[in-house]
């Protein structure tokens, strides 16, 4: 008598578990599949971040002989001003010299130097006119 009593409370037992279990598991199994769906667009979202953080193509500028980039003489107040005088944004600029806004920023505020490279960069806008900058920055 005992031992039916044992296995008639083991059955109750588990089926009254079963019961508190199952809607328990269908819970799980959605939130897996919310996590999923998740994970997937976490993953779309960081590819258009990066592909929106890489710098678009830069724009084709003239080559400049070293000797005059080095000899040319580039003040904050001078970048800036040809700046102002090419109707430029510090972004656009930025843009132009692929370089980032806040390093735009930085050599207009004296705070840093253009590096070799972009002082060439910078000589050869100072060449151009609006009407070029322009031309240049749509197809870049």
């Amino acid at each position: 008598m005992a031992q039916v009593l044992k296995a008639e409370m083991r059955r109750l037992g588990r089926s009254e578990v079963l019961k508190e279990f199952l809607p328990l598991r269908d819970q799980v199994l959605e939130l897996k599949e919310q996590l999923r769906g998740q994970r997937k667009r976490i993953e779309e979202l960081e590819k258009r971040l990066k592909q929106a953080r890489s710098p678009a193509r830069t724009p084709k500028l003239k080559a400049v002989k070293e000797e005059a980039a080095d000899k040319a003489r580039l003040s904050p107040a001078s970048i800036k001003r040809h700046r102002l005088r090419l109707k430029l944004s510090q972004r656009e600029l930025g843009v132009l010299l692929a370089v980032s806004t806040q390093a735009v920023v930085q050599w207009e505020a004296g705070r840093s130097a253009p590096r070799p490279l972009y002082r060439a960069r910078l000589v050869q806008l100072r060449q151009m006119g609006q009407r070029e900058v322009r031309r240049l920055l749509e197809e870049g």
